[in-house]
């Protein structure tokens, strides 16, 4: 599946990333998200994370990065959850360019956490793990965080770490420990009672325990958070829909969802665009509407509502 783990590139040499992705023209924000990642490990920052809401692209914002990153063991690594490694191996093959040096080792959560798998994975060195939905990754007693953030996890042998959540930053700040402990973020040098009294809205202990809620921001968060973070809405970046949810075929909308909608925001003026996402379980799907709201209204006022049906 890759080098040995102990085996390097003749004289350790760095080599850099010069082929550009097939079928794949960048747009101006997911660029952005490039440059700031790669400026990230420039200066020395372990991990990086992408909290784009669905639809912006993190995915290809991620091949982006694993082709411009200089490489010295020319290995990729991926988590993601198990409905997403089709996903992920059709964005590999029809984006990523065939004459590239480097491969990519692709895992499922659930893959990883079988003990077995994680020795096969950590057998190899990685220039770069990626972690698709990092947020699955929040419980230090949770198999799939062990196998991932945790001390014994996979990510002790990636040089780079770059996270992909829609969901960051969290509600509750104790979701946010184990990504900056596993990315030597001087945010979480010590343990987490001291990390969630520093940064929890709450934070006591009772007789279940330490109890931590809500999100407390000081000066120390906003200087070395940001660096290492981009996040945007669909809103803050572009007026256009996005290439992965758009589909060339009419669709009638069923009554029962439209009069959801109508009863959630009031009268719509269209609520013929509606886009559909990946598939995420076969009785299901992803679905995105987008609803015209009048042209008066402020573009903040859109709303953007996502959620399954069968």
């Amino acid at each position: 599946m890759g080098e040995p783990h102990n085996c390097r590139h003749e004289n350790d040499r760095i080599s850099k990333g010069t082929i550009e992705m097939k079928n794949t023209t960048l747009r101006h924000y997911q660029q952005e998200a490039v440059d700031k990642a790669l400026a990230a490990y420039a200066a020395g920052h372990r991990g990086f994370l992408c909290g784009d809401k669905m639809g912006l692209g993190k995915t290809i914002i991620a091949l982006q990065i694993a082709e411009k990153l200089p490489k010295k063991w020319n290995m990729i690594g991926a988590v993601c959850p198990a409905f997403l490694v089709p996903k992920w191996r059709r964005e590999i093959l029809n984006r990523c360019n065939d004459k590239r040096k480097y491969k990519f080792a692709l895992y499922s959560y659930s893959e990883i956490s079988d003990p077995l798998i994680l020795a096969q994975a950590k057998s190899v060195q990685y220039d770069l793990m990626i972690f698709d939905e990092v947020h699955y990754a929040k419980n230090y007693k949770a198999a799939r965080t062990v196998a991932t953030l945790c001390k014994q996890g996979v990510h002790v042998v990636a040089d780079k770490l770059l996270g992909l959540s829609g969901t960051w930053p969290p509600n509750n700040i104790a979701d946010c420990y184990q990504w900056l402990k596993a990315s030597n973020s001087p945010l979480a040098p010590r343990g987490y009672e001291d990390f969630a009294r520093e940064f929890a809205a709450n934070c006591h202990r009772n007789n279940f325990g330490l109890q931590v809620s809500g999100f407390k921001p000081n000066a120390r968060w906003m200087e070395h958070f940001p660096p290492v973070y981009i996040g945007r809405t669909i809103d803050d970046v572009t007026d256009e829909i996005p290439d992965g949810l758009r589909v060339d075929f009419p669709m009638d909308i069923p009554k029962t969802i439209e009069k959801a909608e109508v009863k959630l925001f009031g009268r719509i003026l269209d609520l013929s665009l509606i886009h559909i996402s990946e598939p995420t379980r076969l009785l299901s799907i992803s679905y995105a509407v987008f609803c015209l709201k009048k042209k008066k209204k402020k573009k903040n006022s859109d709303k953007y509502v996502e959620g399954p049906f069968k």
